[in-house]
């Protein structure tokens, strides 16, 4: 601050995951030079750049207005993220939360001869490629790490290999992409609108080529990866669910999509009923399919008690999987609202090693690692960087669909036989 400032002052600075988007804004007023703070507040956004919003920018002129501010100072750009050191995370350490911000501070302690212990530069753009498509017993935590610090990088190559790949395997349905599953997983957590294209081609996949290319990952973390790349409620969302040429799984997460847009704000709950009514009604047919199992499990993760009546004529038709959800647990729905399973998939994605960890390939593989925990690490002490040979991809067993005929031979579909199985034992 220099003499030219008249007080009492106030000062504006935005704060955010990454140097490009802010979800925080800190509002201070200083009385005079070298005085304490008189007055601070403070606004936060989960979506989006609170640079952006409206009715934050008026709260905070007001905020100004009320303290008589005589002149005001805006940070030109983010500072870092909005935890708090010594409160958030410890002091003189990096946050923990905020993967991107650790990358740069790091970054910056080796340009200034104060690079922490075990800790060098990071991987080249093209290094993280290489290093998210390598066959390995663990998630590639480095490359995740680099890759945040590579974004603006990154975004446009992750994008091409992974239209490339769903190029692959809708040519060759039995070709799987660790590569794809990852790139899926940062452009989520980026909130990248450009992927959207893309992850609406994964979502068109077939049955067969759903396996092999991304197995659960869909059903894991589908929807919130579609939901943070549209951004907000789209016909093309719409247009996946009521497609009955499309595998039910991919419409099933697509209706998730709409209950993980209502808990992030960008969906109003009174639209989502309206639209839930309007698939009830008609526009998902009359036949079993899993995407009206879905749309019993949203009504209960919503506590949406007004369409549970309109739910019970689907059930007893068989419309509904009682193998997936069961009719008490349809009755209840009040009393059952947001698992934990639903509040993780609608929770934003903040770690993609995390929310990898949970991959089978990488226990299934790990028994096999002769090298370190991250092979790309040897490129942060200064290494070059080598990827490892490919091993043997893991192909899961063949599972058995609702429309498939049933293994007793009866000449009946799996699904129906489960369903007269469960009706003779009550559990129905």
């Amino acid at each position: 601050m220099n003499d030219e400032h008249q007080y009492p002052l106030g000062t504006l600075i935005p704060y955010g995951p990454d140097p490009e988007r802010a979800t925080k804004l800190t509002a201070c007023v200083i009385p005079a030079p070298g005085a304490e703070l008189t007055a601070m507040q403070c606004w936060h956004v989960k979506e989006g750049d609170i640079r952006d919003d409206s009715e934050i920018a008026d709260e905070v002129a007001e905020f100004f207005s009320a303290h008589k501010i005589a002149s005001q100072i805006n940070a030109p750009e983010i500072l870092g993220c909005e935890h708090e050191e010594g409160i958030d995370f410890p002091l003189g350490a990096f946050c923990t939360q905020c993967a991107m911000w650790s990358v740069l501070e790091h970054a910056k302690s080796h340009r200034t001869g104060k690079t922490p212990e075990g800790n060098g530069e990071f991987i080249t753009p093209d290094e993280v490629i290489e290093a998210l498509a390598e066959v390995r017993g663990c998630p590639p935590r480095e490359a995740f790490r680099a890759a945040d610090f590579h974004r603006k990088a990154l975004v446009e190559p992750l994008l091409a290999r992974l239209l490339s790949e769903l190029d692959e395997v809708e040519k060759d349905p039995s070709r799987d992409s660790q590569f794809g599953c990852h790139a899926l997983l940062l452009l989520g957590k980026w909130c990248e609108p450009k992927a959207l294209p893309a992850v609406l081609r994964w979502f068109s996949l077939g049955e067969e080529a759903h396996h092999a290319f991304s197995g659960d990952v869909l059903l894991e973390d589908g929807a919130g990866i579609l939901a943070s790349v549209a951004g907000r409620d789209l016909p093309e969302i719409r247009a996946l669910i009521e497609n009955p040429a499309l595998y039910e799984y991919s419409r099933g997460v697509a209706l998730d999509t709409l209950a993980v847009l209502v808990q992030r704000g960008k969906l109003s709950r009174e639209e989502l009923i309206a639209y839930l009514r309007e698939l009830i009604a008609g526009k998902l047919g009359s036949e079993e399919s899993h995407v009206w199992s879905h749309l019993a499990t949203v009504v209960v993760d919503l506590g949406i008690t007004e369409l549970v009546p309109e739910l019970r004529a689907p059930f007893e038709e068989g419309w509904i999987d009682g193998m997936v959800i069961s009719w008490e647990d349809i009755q209840n729905t009040k009393a059952a609202a947001k698992g934990g399973h639903f509040e993780r998939r609608t929770a934003q994605i903040t770690d993609v090693a995390e929310s990898s960890a949970w991959w089978s390939c990488y226990h299934i593989r790990a028994r096999d690692r002769t090298e370190g925990p991250v092979p790309a690490a040897r490129a942060y002490e200064g290494a070059p960087y080598t990827p490892r040979p490919p091993a043997v991809p893991f192909i899961a067993e063949p599972k058995i669909g609702r429309n498939d005929p049933c293994p007793c031979n009866s000449g009946k579909k799996y699904g129906r036989v489960r369903r007269v199985q469960q009706k003779e034992s009550g559990s129905w």
